[in-house]
Formats: structure tokens, C-alpha cells, sequence
């Protein structure tokens, strides 16, 4: 897989090409535009979000990022031979956990079997791509989350 990034400025509230973005041997974050010899126009930026592509696609093939919004099926009920009744359905935001790979944060829970009931878990989900669905990310759309994007 071929690491991918993306990064957004919280000043100017949008999306930056991470192609401009550098890395000095410190540690420290720049973004710029290419010059001749050197990168020139740098400025530090202590505004800057990067997020690296998860490696995983939803299952209508987009890139699935840190920092986006997902929401995701379960099946929890199997009448038939081949599947069952989408009984709940997650949506969280998406964060890299060294031990399990890509999961939703703390997700609201949606169950549509219990009058549409929602609570949020205490825990972190694992993403299914193949059941999941990109509907946003956390710095333009956080409002998806109910407004709570803060403890993502």
C-alpha cells in the first residue's frame, strides 16, 4: 500500500494539497510551494491536520481517511439463506488504532428494530468496508456527529 495523505487548515477552515506539505528533521510541520531549488514560501503551521488514507474503501469506492465520517451496517439477524435485516447501524469517526487497524471512534448506535433507539458505545468498532459508507469528515461535516465532534 502506498502511504496517502491529506491535510486540513483549521485557520482557513479547507482543504490543502498535501504535495505542498514538508517535514523538517525535527519533526516540525511546513506547508509551501516548490521553488527551483529549494522549497521557498514556507510558513510553520501549527493549524495543520494530517490524516493518512486508512488503506480501505467503502463499498462505493471511496478512499476511507482518518478524520472521516463513516456509517456502517450490521447485521444482526439472519432470516433466509443469504443475509438478514440491516438491524443497526453505526456511525463514528475514524481513527487508526495501532492493535486493531481502522475503527470508529465511540460511535452513535441507531438500531432500527427498538423504535429507532440511539446510544453511544463506549468503545471502538472496527471498520467492515464493504458495509460502510463515507458521509462526511470531522472539520466540514462534524454536525453529522450530533455535534460532538470535539471528543473525536
Amino acid at each position: 500500500m502506498t502511504p496517502k495523505f491529506r491535510a486540513w487548515d483549521v485557520k482557513d477552515r479547507r482543504w490543502l494539497s498535501p504535495l505542498n506539505l514538508l517535514m523538517d528533521m525535527t519533526g516540525e510541520l511546513y506547508w509551501g510551494f516548490a521553488g527551483t531549488v529549494k522549497y521557498q514560501g514556507n510558513q510553520k503551521t501549527a493549524n495543520i491536520i494530517v490524516e493518512q488514507w486508512t488503506g480501505l474503501k467503502d463499498k462505493n469506492g471511496v478512499e476511507i481517511f482518518e478524520g472521516d465520517i463513516v456509517e456502517q451496517e450490521a447485521i444482526t439477524s439472519y432470516p433466509g439463506e443469504y443475509g438478514g435485516d440491516i438491524d443497526l447501524l453505526y456511525i463514528g469517526v475514524v481513527v487508526m488504532i495501532p492493535s486493531k487497524g481502522a475503527c470508529l471512534k465511540r460511535p452513535m448506535v441507531h438500531d432500527r428494530l427498538e423504535d429507532n433507539q440511539k446510544w453511544r458505545c463506549d468503545y471502538y468498532k472496527t471498520i467492515a468496508s464493504y458495509r460502510s459508507k463515507v458521509i462526511g469528515n470531522i472539520h466540514a461535516t462534524s454536525e453529522l456527529l450530533n455535534g460532538e465532534a470535539k471528543d473525536a
